[in-house]
This record gives structure tokens, sequence and C-alpha cells, in this order.
């Protein structure tokens, strides 16, 4: 059996069903969530902004298009985001023309 180890685990807080729904309530800061990789994709509690994690740094976009670093303990509810820490590129083979 093989061992899977941490560095090859994906961290996901809930689903897209879930915050459609209605639930926007923070369960997890942006500090709890970094512990678990350092990229990733969601929105804040009372969907305020966008959530893009990259290289470790979690940013808020804002409805006017700004972009600011988020606050440690700000909240996010069950977005669908999920996080990863030391990925590799995917190496697939020699793929055919698709027509339609």
């Amino acid at each position: 059996m093989e061992t899977i180890t941490n560095s090859e685990k994906m961290y996901q807080v809930s689903t897209l069903q879930a915050l459609m729904l209605g639930y926007s309530r923070g369960v997890i800061t942006v500090s709890e969530l970094l512990q678990h990789g350092d990229t990733g994709l969601g929105t804040f509690e009372n969907v305020d902004g966008e959530m893009i994690l990259l290289d470790g740094v979690c940013y808020r976009a804002t409805e006017d298009g700004s972009t600011v670093i988020a606050e440690a303990d700000r909240g996010a509810p069950s977005p669908p985001y999920a996080t990863c820490r030391g990925s590799a590129p995917l190496k697939s083979g020699r793929s055919e023309a698709w027509t339609s």
C-alpha cells in the first residue's frame, strides 16, 4: 500500500453548493487556512470579496477590482476552495487533435 504524504493532499473546507444554499458565515480564518497550504480560491465571510491564495499570501479582490492582502483573522465561510502544498506539474502523454 502506497503512503500519502501531507504534500500530496488537498484541503477543502466545503462545497460551492453549501455557499449557494446561503452558508456564508465564517468557519475558518485566513491564518488557519494558510496552515493547510499556499494556493487556492474562495470567498470571505458574507461573500465580502474573492479570495486568492498565491504563494502563501491571501489576497482579497473587492467589488471595485482592487486587491489587498487579507487580514489573518478575516473569516471564510464554507466556499469551494482548496489549497495544496508541494505540488508538482502533472505530466501527460501526447493527445490527438480534438474535433467537434
